[in-house]
């Protein structure tokens, strides 16, 4: 074996520098050698080319256990899961057995538990006692596919953990949001003397962001910061993350400040809570802000800062997305849309939605949204038709905007036909937003004695916001038993709350007016 080969491949940093070293092998004479051809097809996954680790691992006549497992490797750390498991089946079928690191390997593709409960079989199958690796790649298995239990049974069993398994650990309680398990397995390394890595942080993290404990979020970014990861950005996000999600933005946003380095994450991060908490200021100065710092925002950004312009702002952006790559993202262009029908733009949102060349559920209801808010009911039913004659199945969104159209239009019957289709047709789940357009149609129709009939017979007849708008229509007819017996109902759901009684009273006094000025006082 040429050892200047092996360096030479060993030390190319690219696919050209990868190719120009192949193609020296070739013309060597040494192309049938494995462990050139081994190395060559582990720097071609390191470099994310597959096909052609694949080219050399197939042109290998005799594949060792080694040449199997970086194979399966280049295919898991390039994310071609589906490649990885046909290569694993394939080599089940030519009679290879694999070693740890094959198996370890062919774990990280299952993307689910009936996958990877197979190949653990196969592992118990084989006679290989799991070691260190095999078994962290076990219990990451188990944490990827949501179970928490089986992770935690291969973890107790395995003789020889690293901080990678003790993570992986922490990391499957904390998608589970079993925050106070994941703690305990955090007390677990402090005995064992073991120091925690950045992903067992941004996993502890996301565990108190998920658990929303602002409390325990606060004990771990400190323990994080003592243990060095200040100047982390990955860790760092991950903080700024759970404290948006705990609800406590200025917090993130003193985190963020005194990030020595961010990324296009953090800005994102923060825009997105200023947007989330209403600081519609805050997050359009932060916006300009990220530009003059030399961050170009992407798809995620342009959409979550037009959820604060005003159209002002709004139409500033919209300059900025037309000279950038995200012109004819969709989802850029659904939140434009949406910003201009939220001020009244009727128009510019029409012009934008017939321009969508890919248009989403999001595109038509949002435009179906805004024809209805803005009374143009007609239109609003125009849109939906359309939709449905091209093949878009609404959801429960889309049926909201369709029954608030029917009813401001006065659409008794169509609305009527839409509510029933929602379910029986679409199959979709009627909501309490839902029965309340129902309600208001037939109340703003006149037809008082069917809404409250309606409503006594929906499953959620003890939703008293569902009462209330029946009795704010009482006030509307002058129904003056119809309110009190309402208001009787509404007594005995909401014991504590005397609103309703101010309501009743409205209506007596409305009634009252009435009546005074029919007799001609």
């Amino acid at each position: 074996m040429d050892r200047s080969l092996v360096t030479l491949v060993r030390n190319a940093s690219d696919l050209l520098e990868l190719a120009k070293a192949r193609e020296l092998v070739v013309s060597s004479g040494h192309g049938d050698d494995r462990f050139l051809a081994n190395l060559l097809v582990q720097r071609y996954g390191k470099c994310g080319s597959v096909r052609d680790a694949r080219a050399v691992f197939d042109g290998i006549r005799s594949r060792n256990a080694f040449s199997w497992a970086i194979m399966l490797a280049a295919y898991v750390q390039n994310g071609h899961d589906s490649e990885a498991l046909d290569l694993f089946a394939q080599m089940s079928r030519e009679g290879a057995q694999p070693d740890e690191f094959a198996f370890a390997s062919v774990l990280g593709a299952c993307g689910n538990l009936k996958q990877g409960k197979a190949i653990h079989a196969q592992i118990e199958s084989s006679g290989l006692r799991p070691d260190v690796v095999l078994g962290t790649a076990l219990v990451n298995m188990y944490a990827k596919c949501w179970a928490v239990e089986e992770a935690k049974v291969m973890f107790d069993q395995m003789a020889e953990r690293n901080v990678v398994t003790w993570t992986a650990m922490i990391t499957a309680f904390a998608q589970g949001g079993l925050l106070h398990e994941a703690l305990q397995v955090l007390k677990g390394m402090d005995c064992e003397g073991l120091k925690q890595n950045d992903v067992t942080f941004i996993s502890l993290l996301g565990a108190c962001s998920s658990a929303q404990d602002v409390h325990r979020g606060r004990e771990v970014y400190a323990r994080a910061v003592a243990c060095g990861y200040q100047s982390h950005t990955a860790v760092q996000n991950a903080a700024v993350n759970m404290f948006v999600k705990c609800g406590s933005v200025p917090a993130a946003k003193s985190v963020f400040e005194v990030m020595e380095t961010k990324d296009l994450v953090s800005w994102n991060e923060m825009i997105a809570a200023f947007t989330q908490k209403g600081l519609d200021d805050d997050a359009v100065e932060l916006f300009w802000r990220m530009n003059l710092e030399g961050f170009r925002p992407n798809d995620f950004t342009f959409s979550s800062i037009l959820g604060s312009c005003s159209v002002e702002q709004g139409t500033v952006i919209h300059q900025c997305i037309a000279s950038s790559v995200f012109t004819s993202d969709t989802t850029v262009q659904n939140a434009l849309l949406n910003m201009y029908a939220k001020a009244g733009k009727i128009q510019r949102a029409k012009d934008l939605f017939d321009g969508i060349q890919k248009r989403t559920l999001v595109s038509w209801t949002t435009m179906i949204t805004a024809y209805s808010q803005h009374g143009r009911h007609e239109e609003a039913l125009e849109i939906f038709k359309n939709m449905i004659l091209e093949g878009f199945e609404p959801d429960d969104i889309t049926f909201i905007s369709i029954l608030n159209a029917c009813s401001h239009a006065g659409l008794l019957y169509q609305g009527w036909f839409y509510y029933t289709c929602m379910s029986e047709d679409h199959k979709l789940p009627v909501s309490q937003e839902h029965h309340a357009c129902m309600i208001d149609l037939l109340v703003k129709a006149g037809w008082m004695s069917h809404a409250e009939d309606f409503l006594r017979r929906l499953p959620s007849h003890s939703d008293p916001i569902l009462w209330r708008i029946l009795l704010n229509a009482c006030s509307m007819h002058g129904e003056v038993a119809r309110a009190a017996r309402v208001t009787e109902i509404m007594s005995k759901l909401e014991p504590n709350d005397d609103s309703h009684l101010v309501l009743l009273s409205n209506v007596y006094k409305t009634s009252f007016s009435q009546g005074f000025r029919v007799l001609g006082g």
